[in-house]
């Protein structure tokens, strides 16, 4: 279910793509992937079935809220691949995106205790923060996040933010990425872009489990430092520069950060996103 075909076709096609890239794509794509297991096919099956009978708003309210304390499952994929199935227009991979969801489903418990007035207080917290190894040794996103979350001293870091907004998260993760480049933080960008498309399903408290999720994740990549005043560079290439860039690309990452900065820019204008994209071609 980490199949990342349906939102690579829908950023090459937001991005500009022909329909012969698409199909280009497609087919170099597909050779990778392989069938779902029965219990998968099942879960699919019937979410698509409660779609056609409950409509499309009612099925992602009902569906989409439940899932909220899990944003983070996966790498934060079931997340991303429903926004971008949500953002598409079209029905067709929502009940898929969903089960891969559903499937990976890995809740971020509670703990309600403010200490912190805002992300970046957060944030900088945790960089100073010695309790937290450097290192986790593993390669899984997924996996070193829970590998933090099972220290003693994240319970200081769990839903303790008072003025918190998506935004404040929006513009920490592309400071992050401008830092690093790291591909945790990519999913970071590309996981405040599909809060944001999802928000109008989520329950109440997303931006709160996401912040938790954040914070985890940027302890797991060892909490490098970041400039939380940096200012956006003047001579960044524009945005169809970018696109004709990055079409070409086979890099599934390359095509999601790419559309998934442009609409973050088109939010926010910080111009942050648009340089975070042209971080991520240049080292492409």
């Amino acid at each position: 279910m980490a199949n990342h075909l349906s939102m690579a076709l829908v950023a090459l096609d937001r991005l500009g793509a022909s329909d012969e890239r698409l199909r280009e794509f497609a087919a170099f794509y597909q050779r990778r992937l392989r069938s779902k297991p029965e219990s998968e096919i099942a879960r699919s099956t019937k979410f698509a079935a409660e779609l056609k009978e409950k409509g499309r708003e009612v099925f992602l309210r009902d569906a989409v809220s439940p899932l909220t304390p899990a944003l983070t499952s996966e790498a934060f994929h079931g997340l991303i691949r429903t926004a971008y199935a949500v953002d598409s227009g079209d029905d067709v991979d929502l009940p898929d995106a969903l089960t891969a969801w559903d499937v990976g489903y890995a809740e971020l418990k509670r703990r309600d205790e403010m200490r912190w007035e805002s992300a970046i207080d957060a944030f900088l917290a945790m960089n100073r923060d010695d309790r937290f190894p450097k290192q986790f040794g593993t390669r899984s996103i997924s996996g070193s996040i829970l590998k933090v979350v099972a220290i003693p001293a994240f319970d200081d870091y769990r839903f303790g933010i008072r003025n918190l907004a998506l935004g404040h998260l929006a513009k920490i993760a592309a400071l992050l990425f401008l830092a690093t480049g790291d591909f945790t933080v990519l999913h970071l960008v590309t996981a405040c872009h599909a809060t944001r498309v999802l928000q109008p399903y989520l329950a109440a408290d997303a931006v709160d489990h996401l912040a938790v999720a954040m914070l985890a994740a940027y302890a797991s990549i060892g909490r490098p430092d970041f400039d939380a005043a940096l200012q956006p560079a003047h001579d960044l290439p524009d945005w169809a520069s970018l696109a004709a860039r990055v079409i070409p690309s086979d890099d599934e990452h390359d095509l999601k950060l790419v559309y998934s900065c442009q609409q973050e820019e088109k939010q926010y204008g910080w111009r942050l996103h648009q340089m975070a994209a042209a971080l991520r071609l240049a080292k492409a």
